[in-house]
C-alpha cells in the first residue's frame, strides 16, 4: 500500500511539474536563465551545508520499482558513505548505491539536462539551502525518457 501511494504522489507530481513548466530549449534566455539559477543554489548549497549531510532521495524514473522507494543517504566529504530504505530501514549494500545521486550528482544531471538541450528542465530549488528538491529533466517528452528526482530532510552534518 505504501508504495502504491509513493508512486500515486510521484506520477501527480511528475504531471504537475510539466504541466506548470516551461520547456527549455537548446539555447536562448531560458536556458541561460536555467543555468544562472542553477549556479547560484549549487553555491548556496556548498555555502550552507558543504559536502556532508544526510537527506532523503527518491527516483522518479522508468525505472525498477526497487530503485523508486526512499532511501535515507548519508554523505561524508560528498560521497554516499550510507544508505537506508526508508519503508523498512533495510541498509542497502554499496552495489545498489549507483542508483542514487547526491546533492552534487542532482545538480550535475541538471546541468547535463541543460547542456544537452532537453526538451524540459524543472527544479524547484530549496530557497535556504539551495538543493533540488524536485527535479523533472524530460529529453524527449514520452513517457519512459524522463528522469526525475525528489530530495527533502535536509540534515547537515558536522
Amino acid at each position: 500500500m505504501e508504495t502504491m501511494r509513493t508512486l500515486l504522489f510521484s506520477g501527480v507530481l511528475l504531471t504537475g511539474m510539466i504541466a506548470c513548466s516551461s520547456p527549455s530549449e537548446p539555447s536562448g534566455p531560458d536556458t541561460d536563465d536555467l543555468a544562472r539559477e542553477l549556479a547560484r543554489n549549487q553555491l548556496t548549497f556548498q555555502t550552507r551545508i558543504g559536502g556532508s549531510y544526510r537527506i532523503t532521495v527518491q527516483n522518479n524514473c522508468f525505472c525498477p520499482l526497487e530503485v523508486l522507494r526512499p532511501v535515507r543517504l548519508t554523505v561524508r566529504n560528498g560521497a554516499i558513505t550510507e544508505a537506508v530504505r526508508r519503508s523498512d530501514n533495510t541498509a542497502l549494500p554499496p552495489a545498489e548505491w549507483r542508483a542514487y545521486r547526491t546533492v552534487d550528482g542532482v545538480f550535475a544531471e541538471i546541468s547535463a539536462g541543460l547542456r544537452r538541450g532537453a526538451r524540459r528542465v524543472a527544479v524547484d530549488y530549496d530557497s535556504r539551502d539551495g538543493y533540488p528538491r524536485e527535479t523533472l529533466i524530460d529529453d524527449q517528452m514520452a513517457a519512459d525518457a524522463f528522469v526525475g528526482f525528489s530530495l527533502s530532510d535536509l540534515e547537515d552534518l558536522p
